[in-house]
């Protein structure tokens, strides 16, 4: 890894817009990720979260201006994202083992070539196994699986590709609290050597872990998790909006 990466932020963005249609989703964002933070992006429905995190991945780009991740073009730094989808899509009587799922994170970083995984491609899965705590499972289907289960293997295929940056969209999406709980204390253990950046409704609930958030309604704004206030809520979401203590002053997003 050279030194001028090292010195690039995980995620920059200069000016940038998108358009699907005529009106724009996200209009003018200008953008800088410290390395090792931990970002959540809030915002209402259709406000353009997910658009932001495809055009940092590079799914989509941009109607004008530029993304950069460690310097480079999101395609160039595709090798140092991991990405965990909100659904993945697996036929549930395809005989796919926990495994063979995890696996697939190595196929755009395989260290061995010719079309198979090697030795030290499994190791690393089994590696990663283990840092979610599923290892003893490795050989388990993955449709027998519960769906915390489920989120930890495709966060172990995300982790697989050793990157240097996660991004999540719902991570939490259908899973109970408990175990929701459970995955984001993993997260928080992950940010000790990584960036994370997640999309999440759920705003009471993230602001127990995350440091930033990005309000994502049109335009973005960066706050600390210590400076929102009810204003902002009010302005991010409109007046439906209830405020939550968390040890420290956090904003929860209270539905009718």
């Amino acid at each position: 890894m050279n030194s001028t990466m090292k010195q690039e932020p995980p995620v920059c963005m200069h000016d940038v817009s998108f358009s699907y249609d005529v009106d724009p989703v996200l209009d003018r964002v200008d953008l800088c990720l410290k390395e090792q933070s931990f970002v959540s992006i809030i915002g209402p429905n259709g406000g353009g979260k997910t658009t932001l995190l495809k055009l940092m991945l590079g799914i989509l780009k941009p109607t004008s201006g530029s993304v950069r991740i460690f310097g480079r073009t999101p395609r160039e730094a595709r090798k140092l994202i991991g990405y965990m989808p909100q659904n993945a899509q697996f036929d549930p009587h395809f005989p796919i083992s926990v495994m063979d799922v995890v696996l697939m994170g190595r196929l755009g970083s395989k260290t061995c070539h010719g079309g198979r995984y090697c030795a030290e491609d499994r190791t690393i899965a089994r590696r990663v196994l283990g840092e979610v705590e599923l290892l003893p499972l490795a050989g388990r289907s993955f449709s027998s699986l519960s769906g915390g289960q489920r989120q930890r293997v495709l966060l172990a295929r995300a982790l697989a590709c050793e990157p240097r940056i996660l991004m999540l969209d719902e991570p939490t999406a259908n899973l109970d609290q408990a175990v929701g709980t459970r995955l984001f204390d993993l997260l928080k253990r992950l940010n000790e050597r990584l960036t994370i950046l997640l999309v999440s409704h759920d705003v009471g609930f993230v602001t127990r872990y995350v440091d930033r958030v990005l309000c994502v309604n049109r335009g973005v704004l960066e706050h600390s998790v210590h400076d929102l206030s009810g204003d902002i809520m009010s302005h991010l979401y409109g007046d439906d909006v209830l405020a939550v203590k968390h040890g420290v002053h956090k904003l929860g997003v209270h539905h009718e």
